[in-house]
């Protein structure tokens, strides 16, 4: 029975077949006009590609600009066991290492999971 239903129900010549014929109608005229003018069509395309090169000279080197944003995103991973007072201890440490800086302002830190898409290990 399944492979009565996969078969077509009727068969058609490539010539006649619905989605071919449509097809057909839509880009015979554009193909045949392309072939008819060959020369102009290429003069077109190179008319078009040497009007593309003074926005790619000033593209630049880059697409972004550069972001001087001033921060710095650090974020150490530890044991899932991790004792309690030992992430305290751990982000004082960190603090007082970055300290001697004058650009660093805060140091931030957080004991815990947290619930992100980037987690590498979720916790459910």
């Amino acid at each position: 029975m399944t492979g009565y239903r996969a078969r077509p129900s009727e068969d058609y010549a490539e010539e006649k077949h619905p989605i071919s014929v449509f097809l057909h109608r839509i880009y015979e005229r554009p193909c045949r006009f392309v072939v008819k003018h060959a020369k102009a069509t290429l003069a077109v395309a190179v008319l078009l590609v040497v009007a593309t090169i003074p926005a790619f000279l000033n593209l630049g080197s880059e697409f972004m600009p550069p972001l001087n944003e001033g921060t710095l995103l650090y974020m150490p991973s530890t044991l899932p066991g991790l004792a309690r007072p030992k992430p305290r201890r751990s982000s004082r440490s960190r603090t007082a290492s970055f300290a001697p800086y004058p650009r660093w302002a805060a140091c931030f830190g957080k004991a815990g999971r947290a619930d992100t898409a980037t987690d590498p290990a979720p916790s459910r």
